[in-house]
């Protein structure tokens, strides 16, 4: 009979000391919208276009790309264009796309070009904009 008592004070024990413990968090954000505001100053800078027109010729193989498609292809062999010669931008850019059922071949025309001489703009650099954008009206 002690051994009963003994064995029952013991599960007594160790269930007293186990407990289960569960725990729960939630966290909560305010959307606030920004009231920061900002002055931005007009930059200018000076195009440096090539002299010499490039004409680049790519393909894409639809086989090992299914999802290229022809403006994808278009769009990759223009910045493969400007990755090439280093150029910002592609002045007068001319584009060709030819596509078969395996083959999307694309043709990049145009002259490259660098930004420098990167400054605040001036006024005169405001009126070139202006007098620029009325003569093509």
């Amino acid at each position: 009979m002690k051994k009963f008592y003994l064995l029952f004070f013991a599960i007594a024990v160790l269930a007293v000391s186990c407990k289960t413990e569960k725990s729960y968090s939630e966290f909560q954000t305010r959307q606030l919208q920004p009231t920061v505001t900002a002055n931005v100053t007009p930059m200018a800078a000076d195009l440096n276009v090539s002299a010499d027109r490039i004409v680049y010729e790519t393909e894409y193989d639809k086989t090992k790309n299914e999802s290229i498609s022809s403006s994808k292809a278009k769009q990759y062999a223009i910045a493969e264009v400007l990755s090439k010669y280093k150029a910002d931008v592609l002045v007068a850019p001319l584009v060709t796309v030819k596509e078969n059922n395996s083959v999307i071949r694309v043709t990049v025309c145009g002259y490259p070009a660098t930004y420098k001489n990167f400054r605040k703009a001036t006024v005169q650099d405001i009126e070139s904009v202006h007098k620029t954008k009325s003569r093509r009206r």
